[in-house]
C-alpha cells in the first residue's frame, strides 16, 4: 500500500534529485498524499517535485509543514497540478464550493511559506488559478495582490518567461478562463504592470 511504499522509499532512497507522482485515474486521499509528501520531504537532495494525482488540501497542508521544520530546502521546481482531484475541477459545481474555498486557504498558506520563486509557481501553474473561479464567486484580486507581493519579495521576473507562463496559464484553464471578465481584466493589468512598472521584455522566449 501507500504507507508501506513510502515507508521503504525513506529509508531506503537517500539521493533522489526529481520526484513526479502521477497518481492513477483516482485522487490519492488526504492520508495517502501526506504520506507521498512526507516521504518525498524526507529526501534531502530532491529538487523538483511534481505532484498531478493528489489530494490538494492535504497536498498543502503537508508541505507547509513540511517547509515549517525545514525541509525541501534546496527545492527549484513545485508543481501541484491536481488533475486527480476532480471535485476540486468542478467550479461551476454547487456541492463543490466549500472544498474549493478551503482548497484556496490552503495554498494560501503554503504560498506565505513557500520562497518567493516557487510561491509564483503555485500562481501559474497547476490547479491554483482554477480556484479563483468558484460559482459566481471571483478571487482574481486576491491572485493579482499575490502576485505583486511576491514580485516584490524579489522574484525575478525578467529572468523567467513570465509573460509566456501568465498566458499559458490563462489560455490552458480548465473550464473556459476567457468566460470571465474579471480574469481576463487581471490577465491585461498584471501584463500592462510587468511591461510598464518591472521591465519586462515582451520577446522572451517561451517554451511549453
Amino acid at each position: 500500500d501507500v504507507r508501506r511504499w513510502c515507508d521503504i522509499a525513506s529509508r531506503r532512497l537517500r539521493h533522489v534529485l526529481i520526484v513526479t507522482e502521477c497518481g492513477g485515474g483516482n485522487a490519492f486521499n488526504p492520508v495517502q498524499t501526506k504520506h507521498i509528501v512526507d516521504c518525498v520531504a524526507s529526501f534531502p537532495n530532491v529538487c523538483e517535485f511534481t505532484l498531478n494525482n493528489t489530494e490538494t488540501v492535504s497536498t498543502c497542508m503537508s508541505l507547509s509543514a513540511a517547509l515549517r521544520a525545514g525541509r525541501f530546502s534546496i527545492l527549484q521546481k513545485l508543481t501541484i497540478d491536481g488533475a486527480g482531484d476532480m471535485c476540486i475541477l468542478k467550479k461551476t459545481t454547487s456541492s463543490t464550493f466549500n472544498v474549493r474555498r478551503i482548497a484556496k486557504f490552503a495554498f494560501q498558506e503554503l504560498i506565505s511559506v513557500l520562497p518567493p520563486d516557487r510561491g509564483i509557481e503555485c500562481l501559474v501553474e497547476g490547479v491554483f488559478p482554477e480556484l479563483m473561479e468558484i460559482g459566481d464567486e471571483t478571487s482574481w484580486g486576491l491572485w493579482a495582490a499575490t502576485f505583486f507581493s511576491l514580485v516584490g519579495k524579489g522574484v525575478d521576473v525578467r529572468s523567467r518567461p513570465i509573460l509566456g507562463e501568465i498566458a499559458y496559464m490563462h489560455q490552458n484553464s480548465y473550464e473556459g478562463f476567457r468566460e470571465s471578465l474579471d480574469g481576463m481584466r487581471t490577465f491585461y493589468g498584471t501584463v500592462e504592470l510587468l511591461l510598464t512598472e518591472h521591465g519586462v521584455d515582451p520577446n522572451a522566449p517561451y517554451d511549453v
